[in-house]
């Protein structure tokens, strides 16, 4: 329900535009960019001990989109990020220990839908597979999931907003922690997390007027402990 609401507040938003001219004609759209993540801080009781967790990512985010008006869409997506995760650990209202682990965090996906075009809106829902990749000392966590989602974007001579809201229906995760694996099932079990993003996209001022610059600002759930707030900056080349 929550997606449903979503896709139709940024669908009216769309709408009242009013501009005219058109912002790209390519069909196929290539990008690699800088991501940049803040994790936000969660908090896990267990009787009279917390911990609070907290940390950030470093990493780089490339891709590939077939965008063509009125037809079939395609796109493929990897992201490759260094994470740094601090704990405190509480035994009542004392902390009791500290410490610093690093990681990564990968992910992995494939899309496919239809774009709809009505003058300068283009909507484009979708669906998929993919899969995040989750490790950090003796931890490592595999979440297999399905997008469901909507690509909306205002397209405009030299630049062009978006909004992109899709949620992560999880059918397996494999979780290990030292010598201790689990593999599990979840499809229809109501596990899903979620992101949603705003692109802006500005063309280049280049002699073939095929490199564009972006700005992408996201907030991407996993877990209910996992949730992160961060940004991507791009350069995409459309041809």
């Amino acid at each position: 329900m929550k997606l449903i609401w979503l896709v139709g507040v940024i669908s009216s938003a769309l709408m009242y535009a009013d501009e005219t001219t058109v912002f790209l004609n390519e069909n196929h759209r290539l990008y690699i960019e800088p991501d940049v993540a803040y994790e936000i801080p969660s908090k896990t009781r267990d009787r009279s001990l917390t911990i609070k967790e907290s940390g950030y990512l470093l990493g780089i985010n490339a891709g590939y989109e077939f965008l063509k008006a009125n037809s079939l869409y395609a796109g493929l997506e990897a992201t490759f990020s260094m994470s740094n995760r601090f704990a405190d650990l509480y035994f009542e209202d004392e902390k009791i220990s500290e410490g610093e682990v690093k990681g990564f965090q990968n992910n992995a996906s494939g899309m496919f839908g239809y774009t709809l075009v009505s003058s300068n809106v283009w909507l484009t829902p979708f669906s998929g597979a993919g899969c995040y990749f989750v490790s950090q000392k003796h931890e490592h966590l595999n979440l297999a999931y399905v997008p469901i989602g909507i690509k909306a974007e205002y397209r405009m001579a030299n630049f062009s907003i978006g909004a992109n809201a899709q949620q992560l229906h999880f059918v397996q995760v494999w979780h290990q922690y030292n010598d201790t694996k689990i593999s599990e099932n979840v499809f229809g079990d109501g596990n899903y997390g979620y992101e949603i993003s705003l692109p802006l996209s500005f063309k280049m001022d280049t002699s073939d007027k095929h490199w564009h610059a972006a700005f992408e600002p996201y907030y991407l759930k996993l877990t209910s402990t996992l949730a992160f707030i961060g940004g991507r900056i791009s350069a995409l080349y459309n041809f």
